[in-house]
């Protein structure tokens, strides 16, 4: 006898056709959208191109800055538009193709019942049965719109990077709740057993109170790592910036070769300016003298660790290099890190070797280029790796404190980021609205009673995707978490006022309260803006504003407690990887081409108050210590000085 399909099992059927078809628009519309896009950068905009040619030309009118800036935002916008299309695709694709598989395999099981087939001569009963499978399809196409619509908004709200970034957020803290909940649970911590490269050794000596404290006095009058002693960009000695011309020699102190290539800064330590360099083939320190630029040494990384199995493991790309890394000193000896994972600390008197560790190979896509931090006694390395989508979940990334003495591991902690290029800064532990510099020099001041006790409650913070982590500095475990950041995260995290300040692609600049325990995202995310979105260059806060520099030039100024819309944006002609430094109420902005420029901002807007030229290519942030401003270039280092009046 025939049989025919019973009505539900053709819904079923039609139900899944229409779910595959859906699925197949929503692939094809990624591959088209990913093939149209794959190769997108901003700068090869020709319209984007053209305008900015013309302001190199001198066209620098009203109307050429307002059309530059204009196409400017409207291209991030379509580049954020086009990301986060990829995003709502790939959640409407993973939901299709769950429900169609569900309805195909629920099609299967509906084999019987039997309809007589002479039952189907009759008109009413054919009639009845077209209405009957009608309805079934709409119901059944209902519950699977339904179906994806949940899942997506499941997973949507579960994807930190479908948080709105153009929103403000201001949370006071629940206080007690149990979004405080210590979070130690999130990583793994360790004490590691006291070892050395080649062999067992004691564990650091950890200062006392007193050498604590003379010690961040010294480290606050000197530029010994990235962007100044407490990583803000700001100097300590307050001195104006020389103006200079290179042509004639004015203000020039000295200018030196460098050996080797680097995107790594200077730093500076009394008289000995120190620095790293590399290529494919060598890997290298350098020590000049700060007073005339000569050479003291050069201490040659071991040419099989330039060179060998680690090295060839690691990515490099031409835009980080071999060396982007700035080392850190603390006046005995400089710690480098090269991306091959070589750490090496190399004694200032001497330029000999103090000790050597390997971290690497390090899995960084476009290799490491996050700077060293220090405090008493001891080197922290920020060594994130990965990708976030990598399968088994193990976090590969870690925040290590070595001993300065003998590069033994005081702790290690795992960190659950993918690679970042960023450099921890270290801050007061109680979040009390001082930095570093501030703590070291204060003296009997209100926060403490003047023993040194106080100025050591310190801690390192660290910035990722998509976590801005506070660790203890005594044993690096975790004190609280703030879920901020997305994508690949460049610039540098800095603490001023109480607040620490972030910034990245998306979702742009990051304003959090600093304190707390645990996850304290919904509690301390003060404010977010999309409007400055930098890639490479670190936020710079000058006095209660956050300026905020963008690879192509623009610069955005807010208010660090409120934010919200920029309070004023300037546009700069050139671009721009070296992030701005400040001296007294002046800021120093340093562009790709070696034009410079000196300026002062205030909430009204920024006077520029000197235009400067090094001569070639910067792509380093300066360093400033007195009135010595030390400029790296392509293939010279430059020492500007303000000479005194006869």
């Amino acid at each position: 006898m025939n049989r025919l399909w019973p009505p539900s099992r053709v819904a079923l059927i039609r139900s899944t056709i229409v779910a595959a078809v859906f699925t197949g628009m929503v692939a094809s519309l990624l591959v088209v959208d990913l093939a149209r896009n794959s190769r997108f950068q901003m700068a090869d905009i020709p319209e984007l191109q053209q305008l900015h040619q013309r302001l190199h030309d001198g066209s620098r009118g009203p109307q050429a800055l307002e059309a530059y800036r204009e196409l400017d935002a409207d291209v991030r916008r379509q580049f954020f538009t086009h990301q986060e299309f990829l995003r709502r695709g790939a959640y409407l694709l993973f939901g299709g193709m769950a429900v169609t598989f569900a309805l195909w395999r629920w099609s299967q099981q509906r084999t019987v019942p039997v309809v007589d087939p002479r039952l189907m001569q009759r008109p009413r009963m054919r009639e009845e049965v077209a209405v009957w499978r009608a309805q079934q399809t709409m119901v059944l196409l209902t519950v699977a719109t339904l179906v994806t619509l949940v899942a997506v908004s499941v997973a949507a709200k579960n994807d930190p990077l479908w948080k709105a970034p153009t929103t403000a957020r201001l949370h006071e803290s629940p206080g007690g709740s149990a979004a405080e909940a210590t979070s130690t649970d999130r990583v793994e911590t360790h004490i590691a057993d006291a070892h050395e490269v080649n062999g067992a050794a004691p564990a650091a000596r950890q200062p006392s109170s007193v050498d604590q404290r003379q010690w961040l006095a010294e480290w606050s009058r000197q530029w010994p790592r990235f962007r100044g002693p407490d990583g803000s960009g700001h100097s300590a000695t307050q001195e104006p910036f020389p103006i200079w011309d290179v042509a004639s020699g004015n203000n020039v102190a000295w200018s030196v070769p460098v050996p080797l290539p680097g995107h790594g800064s200077a730093i500076v330590w009394n008289d000995n300016v120190l620095l790293a360099g590399g290529n494919e083939d060598e890997l290298a320190v350098f020590c000049f003298r700060a007073n005339d630029g000569s050479l003291r040494w050069r201490y040659d990384v071991a040419q099989d660790v330039a060179s060998g199995e680690a090295s060839s493991e690691t990515e490099i790309s031409d835009d980080v290099g071999y060396a982007a890394s700035t080392p850190v000193t603390d006046g005995a000896a400089v710690y480098a890190i090269f991306p091959s994972g070589q750490l090496v600390a190399i004694e200032i008197a001497t330029g000999q070797l103090r000790w050597s560790k390997h971290l690497g190979p390090i899995d960084n896509v476009f290799g490491h280029a996050s700077s060293l931090a220090m405090y008493p006694g001891h080197v922290v390395v920020q060594v994130d790796q990965g990708d976030s989508n990598d399968k088994d979940g193990t976090p590969k990334s870690k925040l290590v404190s070595l001993s300065a003495d003998n590069g033994n591991v005081v702790w290690e902690v795992m960190r659950d980021v993918p690679c970042s290029w960023t450099t921890p800064i270290v801050v007061r532990q109680a979040n009390a609205g001082q930095n570093v510099e501030e703590n070291a020099t204060a003296e009997g001041n209100e926060q403490g009673d003047g023993s040194g006790e106080d100025v050591m409650q310190l801690c390192v913070i660290t910035a990722g995707d998509p976590w801005i982590i506070a660790y203890a500095i005594e044993d690096g475990r975790e004190l609280w978490r703030c879920d901020a950041l997305g994508q690949d995260v460049g610039p540098s995290p800095v603490y001023a006022n109480g607040y620490v300040v972030a910034a990245c692609e998306s979702p742009g600049v990051v304003v959090v309260r600093g304190g707390g325990s645990g996850d304290v995202s919904d509690s301390h995310c003060v404010w977010t803006d999309a409007t400055a979105a930098p890639d490479t260059c670190s936020p710079l806060v000058v006095h209660d504003l956050v300026l905020v520099m963008s690879s192509f030039g623009t610069l955005a100024c807010y208010d660090l407690a409120t934010g919200g819309d920029p309070l004023w944006q300037e546009d700069f002609d050139d671009q721009f990887t070296a992030s701005p430094i400040a001296s007294v109420d002046q800021v120093l902005l340093v562009g790709h081409t070696g034009q410079c420029w000196v300026i002062k901002p205030t909430r009204d807007g920024c006077e520029t108050t000197a235009e400067l030229l090094v001569g070639e290519t910067c792509a380093a942030t300066p360093a400033v210590v007195g009135k010595r401003l030390i400029v790296r270039g392509e293939s010279h280092l430059f020492c500007f000085e303000t000479k005194e009046s006869p």
